[in-house]
């Protein structure tokens, strides 16, 4: 078969993908330069007056507001929360007062250990200071008089 290009004699298909995995990072590069790049002045002219006005009006508002009681509907949700919190702050409290009663418990027991300690140091005091400020000697021939008489 002829065709305006020459004679076909089958067919080829390319399929043509562009490469966009650069896209991204070229593209907020190049926009970072353009935007330091670019200044604009715009110029603003306001109403004072007008904006007075408003913020007067806001001011007398509010001041009639003041000591008013509003009511507010909290969701289901936030109430539900607030009753989880508030009875997780209970147990919390439980247990750090539980945790004083242990800490004071702890230093009864420390501190009769401590006296028992000191009172067992001041008797082995008094028997070392004996041992050392008499005569062994005298002691051990006591002893072996003792043992002699009962044979």
């Amino acid at each position: 078969m002829t065709s305006p290009g020459g004679q076909e004699v089958g067919r080829v298909s390319i399929r043509v993908v562009p490469d966009t995995s650069k896209f991204r990072r070229t593209l907020e590069r190049d926009l970072k330069k353009i935007q330091k790049s670019m200044r604009v002045e715009i110029p603003v002219d306001l109403d004072m007056k007008g904006i007075r006005t408003q913020i007067a009006a806001i001011r007398r508002m509010l001041e009639s507001m003041r000591g008013a009681n509003i009511p507010v509907h909290l969701d289901d949700r936030v109430t539900e929360n607030m009753r989880r919190i508030t009875s997780q702050a209970r147990t919390l409290n439980g247990a750090v007062a539980g945790l004083g009663n242990q800490f004071k418990r702890f230093g009864r027991v420390a501190r009769s250990a401590t006296d028992d300690v000191r009172i067992r140091m001041m008797l082995l005091g008094g028997v070392l200071r004996r041992a050392f400020t008499t005569n062994p000697f005298r002691t051990l021939g006591r002893s072996i008089t003792a043992t002699g008489r009962g044979i």
